[in-house]
């Protein structure tokens, strides 16, 4: 599962919590929704706006698509992100219960990972 107990914890030691973590989804989304309702407007106007009003309608337009589009690709890298962290800790644990196990049944192994763990 991509947000257990442990990754959930993780996330709220972010500096504003979860919520801030999956603020850039509902803010790109909002971008999306804002740049539609700005293209349906054009559309629906264009014959009657004067041609400088038209080019500042189709330029917030532009701009929005764009800055929506560049969101979208800095979503794309965010949740990349999250994916490698997430592999990375699910590997950690894994290597950590390994270790574990491997202490447990050799106690002598468990003498070694201390005295390793001086040394360091």
């Amino acid at each position: 599962m991509f947000l257990d107990e442990q990754y959930v914890e993780l996330l709220s030691r972010v500096e504003d919590g979860v919520e801030a973590d999956f603020f850039p989804f509902w803010f790109t989304a909002a971008l999306a929704v804002v740049t539609i309702v700005l293209a349906c407007f054009t559309l629906i106007t264009t014959e009657r706006l004067v041609p400088p009003a038209l080019r500042v309608v189709v330029g917030l337009g532009l701009w929005f698509f764009l800055w929506t589009l560049f969101a979208t690709l800095n979503l794309v890298a965010f949740v990349g992100a999250h994916g490698s962290n997430r592999a990375l800790q699910i590997t950690r644990a894994a290597n950590l219960r390994k270790s574990n196990a491997q202490s447990v049944a050799n106690p002598a192994r468990l003498v070694d990972v201390v005295a390793k763990k001086d040394r360091d």
